[in-house]
């Protein structure tokens, strides 16, 4: 119960922001993310998708909507969203970023 009062909690705040400034994609995914844990997939796939196509090259924004799409079930999304950052950072962190992406799946499992 914490937990979900927590996400809702963070959902407001990011849908706050989203009022104040709706091209934020930094709000957009954090609302995503507090989305996909209270099991709003369907938001949470429009927001990620929304603050992708606004910031297409922004590496940390693909980070986070692979975990995202991690923690939706959407695995093979995740991975083409790691392959985009791996590709574009272009200098051989792989194995970090599979690294990561595998301590953020642990952290992120759905409830």
């Amino acid at each position: 119960e914490k937990a979900q009062a927590a996400f809702k909690r963070t959902a407001e705040l990011a849908e706050a922001q989203l009022r104040t400034n709706p091209r934020d994609t930094r709000a957009m995914l954090t609302l995503a993310d507090a989305d996909s844990m209270l099991k709003l997939d369907k938001r949470a796939r429009e927001l990620v998708q929304n603050a992708l196509a606004l910031a297409p090259d922004d590496l940390s924004d693909i980070f986070q909507a692979s975990v995202i799409y991690e923690q939706l079930g959407d695995r093979n999304r995740a991975l083409q969203a790691n392959i985009i950052r791996y590709r574009a950072r272009s200098n051989g962190h792989l194995l970090l970023t599979a690294m990561k992406y595998r301590m953020f799946r642990r952290l992120n499992r759905r409830s």
